[in-house]
């Protein structure tokens, strides 16, 4: 997959219109950087990860199959 990076809002827009993803989880990287999941009823995933100092925002990866695990936190798999 090719790096593609603009404004969150153009990304976001796109996924949701195109692959019908929306927000699932999110998580600090660093005081600066956001790490986002973006999910859809199908399977399909994309994990983009948002920078607060330029406002752009890069799509890292995608793919289908995604599965929700849910475990008590500090409990292995």
């Amino acid at each position: 997959m090719e790096t593609l990076c603009t404004h969150r809002d153009v990304i976001v827009a796109a996924l949701s219109e195109k692959f019908q993803e929306s927000l699932a989880n999110l998580g600090l990287i660093s005081e600066t950087h956001l790490l986002e999941v973006f999910v859809s009823s199908s399977g399909s995933w994309t994990i983009v990860i948002s920078n607060s100092i330029d406002a752009m925002t890069c799509m890292i990866a995608s793919g289908q199959n995604w599965q929700l695990v849910q475990q008590a936190i500090g409990t292995p798999l």
